[in-house]
């Protein structure tokens, strides 16, 4: 019985740092009333840049993006993870405002000169190493927080040949422990045939409790970082550093 393949887009597939980083700046200063517009990363002071990229590794979604840029203008210096929960908590309120301004923004870049916003991507190549032992062989699912249009978007550039119905990103508001039991259901398999892949520890922890056999991707931002996620007492999951390290698991 072939497995099936569930990915996350951000920090697995794709590098999506510094368009995260262009696209949250200018969502940050839309919803403070403010005209500052970066249209480059170089249009953001280094010192705002370069905190915003220590901390991306803490946000699970768009709108923890707002609380990373916030932190990395008026503070700018390191957090831990209890001190980012606490300002999660504290901010609870402001976080639903910025997404839909977040992903506003991302189109009036995107639309304003497509190759540049391109040029803030890349695949990367812990992803490429392996993708081809499993494109077009075994039942694959993006499952995502980022947009459906931009990853429609880079499913054709990039010409990974994922089904649009495959594709589960923000717009479907469910947690990704849900989706996984859903594609499960779907696909007619249980849930421990289902290979999770994500680079952020707490999608990880939160699938692996439902029973599929989960992958902490180590080469997205947090391992980017040079750290990684510490296993819990009843928390199972494998860390890869590439994407053909699943090779093990595709037939068994």
């Amino acid at each position: 019985m072939k497995p099936v393949i569930t990915l996350d887009f951000d920090g697995v597939i794709c590098d999506s740092l510094e368009e995260c980083l262009v696209t949250a700046y200018n969502a940050y200063h839309r919803l403070e009333g403010s005209d500052r517009w970066a249209d480059s990363t170089a249009d953001i002071k280094p010192e705002i840049a370069d905190s915003f990229r220590r901390l991306r590794h803490y946000a699970r979604n768009a709108p923890e993006l707002w609380l990373i840029m916030y932190w990395a203008i008026t503070e700018g210096k390191d957090l831990d993870q209890a001190q980012y929960d606490a300002l999660t908590s504290r901010y609870a309120a402001k976080l639903p405002v910025f997404e839909p301004i977040f992903f506003e923004s991302r189109h009036v870049l995107s639309s304003a000169d497509l190759d540049r916003w391109l040029g803030l991507h890349r695949m990367y190549p812990e992803f490429r190493d392996g993708w081809e032992e499993v494109k077009g062989r075994f039942p694959t699912y993006i499952v995502t927080t980022k947009d459906l249009v931009s990853v429609q978007y880079f499913n054709r550039h990039w010409r990974l040949g994922i089904p649009d119905e495959h594709l589960w990103t923000k717009e479907r508001a469910l947690a990704k422990g849900e989706i996984v039991q859903r594609i499960a259901v779907e696909s007619g398999q249980p849930i421990q045939n289902v290979l999770f892949v994500d680079d952020h520890p707490h999608h990880v922890r939160e699938v692996a409790a439902t029973g599929a056999r989960c992958f902490w991707a180590s080469w997205g931002f947090l391992g980017a970082r040079g750290n990684g996620p510490v296993a819990g007492e009843g928390e199972v999951f494998t860390k890869i550093s590439r994407l053909a390290d699943l090779k093990p698991y595709l037939h068994s």
